[in-house]
């Protein structure tokens, strides 16, 4: 079947949580430099969005919206989906079905390999992940933390949360006992590269409450690429946060 590529941009430390107004002029940002499509441009008309249900969503403005109720259609005001963020969270996705109808600037370092066999059309998701709580995502390339996230109290801070737009587990960034703010953006994990199996110390892994998600299917080549500089250093700069990076794979 194939190995499936996503790629994480977290900022840290891992709790932040950007209000609607920072997401406001990211998008707008991102808008302006070509990584995500302007509802305003004429290439929006010529974006297909046929290769699954939710994408008929962003027909209108270029994203869809994946919440507790299910998907919706973006609006103008990307403001209004995240102003009430809670603990099952929310998904802006922008499908690109076609990056060569798109017009738009690949987020990831795209790798000569794959010009070569395959030319220079691409598809992929660009997603926005937000949620009151850390989203505490695990895979075969990301392993739990080394222990259970436990408060100081000694309560447990990892739960189950049902119905969500993710298949995550959610960390209290509040203990529920006693109040005390978690921050885990020490804490340790493994990751594993997909190709090779190696292992690696992964601070943090891939726990946040805000997160920038490439999701390639299995349209990349063969190894698995950063984010363009550009673009993280754009993300970087609106948000005032440093970020890194996580490979993922299913």
């Amino acid at each position: 079947m194939g190995v499936e590529y996503k790629r994480f941009l977290i900022p840290r430390p891992n709790a932040f949580l950007p209000d609607a107004s920072a997401v406001a002029a990211l998008v707008d940002a991102l808008r302006r430099e070509r990584w995500l499509i302007d509802p305003a441009s004429p290439q929006l008309a010529a974006m297909p969005f046929r290769m699954s249900r939710p994408h008929r969503h962003a027909q209108a403005a270029g994203y869809f919206v994946d919440n507790a109720d299910g998907y919706a259609d973006g609006s103008a005001d990307v403001a209004c989906h995240v102003a009430n963020i809670d603990r099952a969270g929310v998904r802006l996705c922008w499908p690109v079905e076609s990056a060569a109808a798109a017009g738009l600037r690949y987020p990831l370092v795209a790798d000569a390999g794959y010009t070569q066999r395959r030319g220079t059309d691409r598809y992929y998701r660009f997603e926005m992940h937000f949620c009151a709580d850390y989203l505490f995502h695990i895979s075969e390339a990301i392993e739990p933390f080394a222990s259970n996230p436990q408060c100081r109290c000694g309560a447990a801070l990892a739960y189950e949360f049902d119905p969500e737009p993710f298949f995550d587990q959610r960390i209290a960034v509040n203990c529920p006992a006693c109040g005390t703010p978690f921050d885990a953006t020490g804490l340790l994990c493994r990751g594993r590269d997909i190709f090779t199996g190696q292992a690696f110390e992964l601070p943090g892994g891939a726990t946040y409450r805000f997160a920038l998600k490439i999701d390639c299917g299995k349209d990349f080549g063969d190894v698995a690429p950063p984010f363009e500089p550009e673009l993280k250093s754009l993300v970087e700069r609106v948000l005032q946060r440093e970020t890194y990076e996580v490979a993922d794979s299913s």
